[in-house]
């Protein structure tokens, strides 16, 4: 009897279960193609267009930044300071990417694909560059270390 209860508790959720999804589907569209699955986002951007041109600048603008700041903080390591400026740098580098994403529909339009890759290998650039400046970091402050206890050892003078 027991058995017999359960079997019908689960055929009746299975039942109500399937009309729920069929009046989902009807009512909210639950099987038409969202942004990204072959719709195309609203007020979306195109790479071809003045706006889609302004998107791909804007791209490039940012990457000259990223290699600007990047050799400064490589070339200035010596100055205790560069790390920190490096990381807050690396902080709004990214927000205004994130920015400029939502802004071109880089995440959300079909259209913008080339550019959304384009925009993801300035990203991988950014990365690679941090990456790089914390290693090397951590590696130039043991090095100073050592360079200003044989220096000291060197001219005589007490550390």
């Amino acid at each position: 009897m027991l058995i017999r209860k359960v079997c019908l508790l689960l055929y009746y959720s299975l039942c109500v279960g399937f009309v729920v999804t069929v009046a989902f589907s009807v009512t909210y569209g639950a099987f038409r193609p969202t942004a990204g699955q072959g719709g195309e986002a609203p007020a979306s951007v195109r790479p071809d267009d003045g706006d889609g041109q302004q998107c791909f600048a804007d791209l490039g603008l940012m990457l000259d930044s990223l290699h600007t700041e990047a050799s400064s903080s490589f070339t200035e390591f010596l100055n205790t300071k560069s790390l920190e400026r490096w990381s807050a740098f690396s902080e709004r580098w990214r927000d205004d990417l994130a920015n400029l994403s939502a802004r071109c529909h880089l995440k959300t339009s079909a259209a913008m694909a080339p550019m959304r890759e384009y925009a993801k290998d300035i990203e991988r650039v950014h990365r690679a560059y941090d990456t790089s400046l914390q290693s090397y970091s951590e590696r130039l402050k043991r090095s100073a270390t050592r360079l200003q206890k044989n220096r000291a050892v060197l001219s005589g003078q007490p550390e």
